[in-house]
């Protein structure tokens, strides 16, 4: 059971500081005379880099092990969320951002890899639903932890707790984290990178149910990008308060999630994921219709949100889990794909609520509108897998 908690926080320690900070995104850009989309870089950066680091660290850590992978990225984090700490400078503060997500990125390729390293059919469906409670439910939490840093001591106060909180995962791991990989790449080079991501690549169940998952996270970071802006800077919440009602949608992924736990193994898992899509779509659309309608208060935002991350709950674990089932010697790999155009989506999410010129109380809904119709057509296109040894 501490393994399975450790592997959550883990696979949690990029969406905290991601999380965290963003209720301070109207008194970052006050601090620095930015715009709004100057603040928002400090998101999108990270996020590119979150992706693009799992690329590296996913044959490495089929080469070299887990833990001597997961170790030294965990001191890059903290390194990074200390420059977040002090900096003079919102590029300054984009830098450190960039390197905290280069070192939390291997939090997610190490835990999803050892749980491959472990788990199989069923089983492996129900503990990535546990890690993916956490890994979707930090984004919720957090704000709520932030807005009253915000609040009461002011933005920089979020990227200490960002130092805390890795400090805290680095003792853990050294401490409990166990080394699983059975059989390690006999060698690594630059022509292997390319062909072990080739094959998994090609391999229509992880491009069918991972594409699923990418078109999902950037809905949601649509939402995570434009909503501090709307709720604080358009209707004027408190930081304290704004973070209070993102976690209040927990309770829609809780119960998707335990849907995913309890069917696993008797729904197919293409069954599961076109529901969790339609339900996703669902609460997207039903949030664009009040605001087109000109209902613009923090519920009318915070409710079709819970329909939302509903079906997300139920998506990202069973997708994750039948995107991973047929990589058993390759789960780094497949891990780091995975994770890489997970976060490529988030990343694209953020942009597109950006760069639609679009009041700020609508641009966020219609950009989750566009990725939860596309997230549904990839469910479409899923299958049953078969589960392998």
């Amino acid at each position: 059971m501490f393994l399975v908690i450790l592997l959550t926080v883990l696979s949690a320690l990029g969406q905290f500081a991601t999380s965290v900070y963003t209720p301070s995104f109207p008194a970052i850009g006050e601090e620095f005379g930015a715009t709004p989309s100057a603040v928002q870089l400090t998101l999108t950066v990270a996020l590119a880099a979150f992706a693009a680091g799992q690329l590296i660290y996913g044959p490495l850590t089929d080469r070299f092990g887990r833990r001597s992978v997961l170790l030294p990225s965990i001191l890059v984090y903290i390194a990074g969320s200390v420059l977040c700490v002090f900096a003079p400078t919102l590029d300054t503060l984009i830098v450190g951002r960039f390197f905290q997500a280069i070192g939390a990125c291997a939090g997610v390729v190490v835990s999803r890899a050892i749980v491959r390293d472990l788990y199989d059919g069923a089983e492996m469906v129900r503990v990535f639903a546990v890690m993916t409670l956490a890994f979707s439910a930090v984004p919720a939490l957090a704000p709520f932890i932030g807005g009253l840093m915000q609040e009461f001591v002011g933005w920089r106060a979020s990227f200490v707790a960002t130092v805390v909180f890795g400090v805290g995962v680095l003792v853990a791991s050294l401490w409990r984290l166990p080394e699983t990989i059975e059989v390690r790449l006999s060698r690594l080079r630059l022509q292997h990178f390319f062909g072990a991501y080739w094959s998994v690549l090609t391999t229509p169940s992880f491009i069918r149910y991972c594409g699923t998952t990418s078109l999902i996270m950037a809905a949601l970071f649509g939402f995570l990008a434009g909503a501090p802006q709307a709720l604080i800077g358009e209707l004027g919440l408190a930081p304290s308060i704004y973070g209070l009602f993102p976690s209040l949608s927990i309770v829609g992924f809780v119960i998707g999630n335990m849907l995913a736990r309890q069917k696993a193994g008797i729904w197919p898992e293409s069954a599961m994921v076109r529901a969790g899509t339609m339900i996703a779509l669902m609460g997207s659309v039903i949030m664009l219709a009040l605001a087109l309608a000109g209902y613009h208060g923090v519920w009318f935002t915070i409710a079709p949100m819970m329909v939302f991350v509903t079906g997300m709950g139920l998506v990202i674990p069973v997708a994750s889990a039948a995107a991973m089932q047929a990589f058993k010697h390759q789960a780094g790999t497949a891990s780091a794909l995975m994770g890489f155009l997970q976060m490529g989506g988030a990343a694209v999410g953020t942009l597109a609520v950006a760069a639609i010129d679009l009041p700020p109380l609508i641009d966020f809904p219609v950009a989750m509108v566009g990725f939860s119709l596309l997230g549904m057509w990839a469910a479409l296109k899923t299958k049953r897998v078969t589960v392998t040894a």
